[in-house]
């Protein structure tokens, strides 16, 4: 399992942060579907290139946001390619074990966190 590079504040009105990717290259990511009950309900982007499986990133999520009270699932996975010099991200294919995430949805939160990137997605590719 790859090192966290999560830093959680340690209250019980804790909200995810919606994006949490590597900052550069090609990688898995994730969106994970973490939820109270069905007011407080999250599509969170997660993405690492330490990550071997996109299992990897999903079972780090569940074991950080689990203490506080959310049910998680993975809702599916692909790729990332994040370039900051050109300030682009690509997100594409799909996850073995997940099946293909939303990548509309993944660009849009992206593109929240980024704006000044060029965000786009495909469903081409592994």
């Amino acid at each position: 399992v790859f090192p966290l590079r999560i830093k959680l504040e340690r209250t019980a009105k804790m909200l995810p942060e919606m994006v949490r990717i590597d900052e550069g290259g090609v990688y898995k990511y994730v969106i994970v579907l973490a939820h109270k009950d069905e007011e407080q309900s999250y599509h969170l982007v997660r993405g690492s290139g330490l990550a071997e499986y996109h299992d990897d990133i999903f079972q780090v999520e569940r074991k950080q946001l689990e203490p506080y009270g959310y049910h998680c699932e993975c809702v599916g996975g692909g790729r990332i390619r994040f370039d900051a010099g050109q300030k682009e991200v690509h997100i594409y294919g799909y996850s073995k074990g997940y099946g293909r995430a939303n990548h509309s949805h993944a660009a849009e939160e992206i593109q929240k966190k980024y704006p000044d990137f060029k965000v786009t997605w495909s469903n081409d590719g592994y």
